[in-house]
């Protein structure tokens, strides 16, 4: 069995749910599975449109289940709550975040980390359909520990625009979730 570490680039708040990395890039058209010319590309800012009732829930590891809502929209912040299930149970307190509606969260954390990324354009099932996705691959070493995070995102899903993230260290899956449900209470 591995010992546990601490991801690079990460934060209690990220290693919840990594969902804070959900963001990727828009561009012209392509077709399915091809990669995505970096100049080509505009950032993708998931938090610019977002509408205060928004929710997103996810299906982590170890039976968690991750629960965001949108509480409040300002001009240039979103507030966000936070609530975390284990095996169907709560999991601490909710917690209440802020960011930027202009905030690309995953070009943030690949910076931070120094990755080198890969996007590519295609198609994903989750939450009961199919999305159109960006692909963003993140690769990078730390403490001579390869690192792939795939994150697929979208911008037809609201708040962070997640529909799947997996996070791999040495080729072995260390975290990931699946968008499962989504919706807007007025």
């Amino acid at each position: 069995m591995r010992a546990e570490r601490a991801i690079p680039g990460s934060t209690p708040a990220v290693a919840l749910g990594l969902l804070v990395a959900a963001a990727g890039l828009t561009g012209p058209a392509s077709l399915p599975g091809q990669s995505i010319q970096p100049e080509a590309i505009e950032p993708f800012l998931p938090l610019a449109h977002a509408v205060q009732g928004q929710w997103v829930e996810y299906a982590a590891c170890d039976s968690r289940t991750l629960r965001y809502e949108i509480v409040k929209t300002g001009a240039s912040t979103v507030t966000t709550r936070v609530i975390v299930h284990h095996h169907g149970k709560p999991l601490g307190q909710p917690a209440l975040r802020q960011d930027p509606r202009q905030l690309d969260p995953l070009a943030r954390a690949a910076t931070a980390v120094g990755a080198a990324r890969r996007q590519t354009r295609t198609t994903i099932e989750a939450a009961g359909r199919r999305w159109p996705v960006i692909l963003n691959e993140d690769r990078w070493i730390d403490e001579q520990v390869r690192y792939l995070r795939r994150t697929w995102v979208s911008d037809q899903v609201p708040l962070f625009g997640t529909v799947r993230m997996e996070l791999y260290g040495d080729d072995t899956l260390e975290a990931q979730f699946e968008l499962v449900a989504l919706g807007a209470d007025r």
